[in-house]
């Protein structure tokens, strides 16, 4: 798998197959990656 990009204040989380890339500080949605592990 291609290691993913980093971004300070942000988390990648996964959701069934889509990879969802979070504010840690709000919990606010910035990136989806629909079907990532499809």
């Amino acid at each position: 798998m291609v290691q993913l990009p980093r971004y300070e204040g942000y988390e990648w989380q996964q959701a069934g197959a889509d990879l969802i890339l979070v504010s840690i500080a709000s919990g606010l949605i910035y990136e989806v990656l629909s079907g990532a592990f499809n």
